[in-house]
């Protein structure tokens, strides 16, 4: 029952706050679209900028621990390589079995994600 919702947007930084509430009635189909489209660009752009900033922490934290930046350097550059065998794992269903696999095999422990729909 679409015409029923009611879409919501809340967007919230230091300086900019937004909240918009819009009848989906109101809009057409193609207004729709594009509004999800848009919805969806702005959560992808959110969620780079939450990887980007976790990414950060681990360089600080493997600073900190006395990892030399020529080894941080090097597990930058093995990076891409690891996000698409996680890809290819996601695809599958197996993404958060293969990553527990690989982490705890090593002797680390981590707290799995919560979401496990992967």
């Amino acid at each position: 029952m679409l015409q029923k919702q009611i879409f919501v947007v809340n967007f919230s930084r230091k300086e900019n706050k937004m909240k918009c509430h819009i009848g989906l009635n109101q809009l057409n189909s193609r207004e729709r679209q594009g509004l999800k489209k848009e919805m969806k660009r702005i959560i992808d752009a959110g969620q780079e900028d939450a990887g980007s900033r976790l990414q950060h922490l681990w360089v600080i934290a493997m600073l900190q621990a006395g990892l030399s930046p020529k080894t941080i350097n090097r597990v930058a550059a093995i990076l891409p390589m690891v996000c698409k065998r996680f890809a290819e794992y996601k695809t599958s269903q197996l993404a958060d079995a293969w990553m527990k696999r690989e982490i705890e095999g090593k002797g680390i422990v981590l707290p799995e994600p919560k979401d496990s729909t992967m």
